[in-house]
């Protein structure tokens, strides 16, 4: 690690240790995902949350389910 003059009798300094933005390696698959993690999918899916009746008990009060119109909002900030 190159050390900069500014920082270099910082009490705390891990100049040894890893720099914390450092990666995994990745497979040579052109894959993105680090070796031996895999993403599981969620047991909820928001789609079907969105398009749950709002009214059933297993729904939020917090939550709005109001449907965006993106043709009606944009008119609203566009210049008249």
């Amino acid at each position: 690690m190159n050390i900069n003059r500014k920082y270099a009798d910082l009490p705390d300094l891990d100049v040894a240790g890893p720099d914390t933005y450092e990666t995994p390696s990745l497979t040579d698959d052109n894959s993105t995902v680090p070796d031996g993690t895999a993403r599981s999918g969620s047991s909820s899916s928001h789609y079907t949350d969105f398009d749950s009746n709002p009214n059933s008990p297993t729904s939020s009060p917090k939550i709005s389910r109001a449907r965006l119109h993106p043709d009606a909002a944009r008119s609203r900030f566009e210049p008249s």
